[in-house]
């Protein structure tokens, strides 16, 4: 079964994916973990390996990536996403495969150009094991036409219930 969180950016989606996650029993999963700057505005993520806790640096907004590193990142919108975190995050889920059910926070644009976890996500939903993910509202549609989802469970989250 394939289960879907989504709603609007800062609604509560990762909070929710977390909550549950936590819930499940011998579940493994990849957790965008949010990082600050000091005026409180988001600076980059993690990807956490969880059950692990491991935590890897993901994403950086890409006015701090230098032109000599450029190559080691991709970009999307504001981010800039260091391609070799997916590599580690897609070898730490398959190395541990067959499990109950595999999270992954989050899917969005960069897998529906065709990169970032696109392959893993693929490859998961063809190998029938329980996949979490969460999804930008504005990408739902988009996303569960991609991957030719037909069977799945959302659960939808708000900023009037996000704490």
């Amino acid at each position: 079964m394939i289960h879907i969180i989504t709603g609007d950016t800062n609604s509560g989606k990762s909070a929710r994916f977390i909550q549950l996650f936590n819930a499940s029993e011998n579940g493994i999963g990849l957790f965008s973990k949010k990082l600050y700057a000091d005026d409180n505005s988001i600076k980059g993520y993690h990807l956490t390996l969880l059950p692990d806790g491991i935590e890897r640096p993901f994403i950086i907004l890409k006015e701090h990536v230098s032109p000599e590193d450029a190559e080691m990142y991709l970009f999307q919108g504001r981010f800039a996403f260091l391609k070799s975190s997916f590599s580690i995050g897609e070898e730490y889920l398959l190395t541990r495969l067959p499990r109950q059910s595999v999270w992954i926070d989050e899917i969005g644009s960069v897998e529906l150009n065709g990169f970032g976890f696109d392959t893993l996500l693929r490859r998961l939903i063809d190998t029938k094991v329980g996949v979490t993910f969460t999804v930008k509202r504005n990408l739902l549609e988009r996303v569960i036409a991609k991957y030719e989802i037909s069977e799945f469970a959302i659960t939808q989250t708000s900023t009037s219930n996000h704490r």
